[in-house]
């Protein structure tokens, strides 16, 4: 198989909601193209939401290095830490992908409530 079959077969099973199909897929894309911004950030999805925060995190953070830029990587890691009770470094990563896009409702939103509960 080459890297294209990988993708492919990662982003059938995601579609498929079959998640640890697609993490075991976008990371044998990952090993023959380990810079690749798209598949991390589906890894990283995939992760979530098979209940594997710690590593969704961890890919989210592998993102981030190499796409800073990234809104929805900075919201998709704010999310995984907010899960593992991670409170003030996920207003850190919604704080980062406010400075992106300031118009997000959802995120001022959210930000704002963990703001207000955890006395910020």
């Amino acid at each position: 198989m080459n890297l294209d079959d990988y993708i492919a077969m990662g982003f059938r099973a995601y579609d498929d909601k079959r998640y640890r199909d697609a993490v075991e897929n976008f990371s044998k894309a990952l090993g023959l193209k380990p810079m690749d911004t798209k598949i991390l950030y589906y890894k990283a999805m995939s992760l979530y939401k098979i209940q594997m925060y710690e590593e969704s995190a961890e890919c989210y953070s592998k993102l981030l290095k190499i796409e800073p830029g990234s809104k929805a990587a900075w919201k998709g890691k704010g999310d995984t830490l907010l899960l593992l009770e991670k409170f003030r470094d996920a207003v850190k990563c919604y704080k980062k992908a406010l400075e992106i896009d300031p118009f997000d409702e959802d995120l001022k939103k959210k930000k704002a409530e963990l703001e207000y509960i955890w006395d910020y």
